[in-house]
């Protein structure tokens, strides 16, 4: 009896709680959500909300190559006018975390705080999205409540981040 007892809990806990789910990773190839039966909602090709969580998500790990490809043609020029500056490119910005300031100097800066705002909680469309749209706001929601709008274009690789000041 006394050695079942613990065997008995533990066969319980096992086949009460064990609900194992298998979700997609984010940017998974369409075959995985096809396997799975889900829809890619978070691909940033498809969808203005996915390329703004890929953005952020990017943005926070320090992946500049993703992030660069997340943004707007028009976003990486503006970043690069703001690093002829200091003779690099806006890449080069973004991969180190830096922003020119006056007189030649350079700032350390947080992208997913310039681009998203402070204390991030949660991005959503500001509107319904139309089939057909080519540009959508993503609001980017800080936990004080405070709402910013994003605006995303659609270009022939993917919804984009269009932001020309930072």
């Amino acid at each position: 009896m006394r050695q079942t007892l613990p065997c008995f809990i533990l066969a319980t806990l096992l086949l009460g709680c064990a609900h194992p789910q298998i979700v997609p990773l984010i940017g998974e190839d369409p075959e995985i959500y096809e396997l799975l039966g889900k829809s890619p909602d978070d691909d940033p090709r498809l969808s203005p909300l996915g390329a703004a969580r890929r953005l952020h998500q990017a943005l926070i790990q320090q992946d500049a190559e993703v992030a660069w490809t997340l943004l707007a043609e028009t976003t990486q020029r503006a970043l690069d006018e703001r690093a002829a500056a200091i003779g690099v490119s806006g890449r080069e910005l973004l991969d180190a975390s830096t922003l020119p300031g006056s007189g030649g100097t350079v700032h350390k800066v947080r992208y997913e705080v310039i681009f998203f705002g402070p204390d991030l909680s949660d991005l959503r469309l500001a509107a319904p999205l139309a089939a057909d749209a080519d540009e959508a706001v993503v609001e980017a929601v800080a936990s004080t409540g405070q709402v910013l709008p994003r605006t995303f274009i659609r270009t022939r690789d993917g919804w984009k981040l269009h932001l020309l000041e930072f």
